[in-house]
Order: structure tokens, then C-alpha cells, then sequence
């Protein structure tokens, strides 16, 4: 079973892909600020982000085997993460572009979607 935040969050995240949400971006308040970007799909063929994308599962992978734990075990405690690219990071008076982000559950406070030109306010 899932918790609700993670279910919410995975739900908004799936309505940036829908076509009438097309150019939508998901929107994270988190204890560092407001982080801005696109989830990264499991089918993503971008040569940019394919490769983290890749690592980090492998990593994952490798944490599992390395602790001797079963494929997909739930971890006591941990929510799981999502992939995020092309993310934003606005904080004070500071925007950090990040090309590639894992992003844990359990460190979001608040989620949204918005359209292209919102993240500045416009």
C-alpha cells in the first residue's frame, strides 16, 4: 500500500503527461524552496537524462543485492523517489537549473502542476 502523499504526488505527476497538459510541469514545495521540472518517464529517450536515469536504477539495483534484500522490497520508512529533469530550484533569491534530480517522497511538502511561463510568475 501507498501513502497518500506518494499517490498524490504520482497522480500529478501522470496529468503532465496527458495531452491536454502538454508543456505542464510538476511543482514541489520543499524544505530547500520551490522545485520546478519534468517527470522523467520510464520510457525516456532523451540522451541527456537516459543515462542517470539508468544509473540510478542500477544503483538502486545494487543497494538491494549489496543488503541481500528481495527485488522491490518495501524499505521501513522509505517512501521511494521519482526522477525529475530539467528541474528548477527557487530559493530566496536564487534559481538553480539542475539537468537531472532524485527527488524523495517523504521530502515534499506540497505539489502542483502549472503551465510554462508560471514559474516566474508570470
Amino acid at each position: 500500500m501507498t501513502t497518500l502523499k506518494k499517490d498524490l504526488i504520482s497522480q500529478f505527476a501522470a496529468m503532465t503527461s496527458l495531452d491536454s497538459m502538454k508543456g505542464s510541469h510538476l511543482m514541489l514545495l520543499t524544505s530547500a524552496g520551490i522545485v520546478i521540472g519534468t517527470v522523467v518517464s520510464s520510457d525516456e529517450t532523451d540522451p541527456a537524462i537516459l543515462p542517470m536515469a539508468k544509473t540510478t536504477y542500477k544503483l538502486v539495483e545494487g543497494y538491494y543485492e549489496e543488503n541481500r534484500l528481495p527485488a522491490n522490497t518495501p524499505l521501513q520508512g522509505n517512501d521511494g523517489f521519482f526522477l525529475l529533469k530539467n528541474a528548477v530550484i527557487q530559493s530566496s533569491n536564487t534559481t538553480t537549473k539542475i539537468p537531472f534530480m532524485v527527488v524523495f517522497y517523504d521530502q515534499v511538502i506540497a505539489v502542483s502542476v502549472i503551465g510554462d511561463g508560471q514559474e516566474s510568475g508570470e
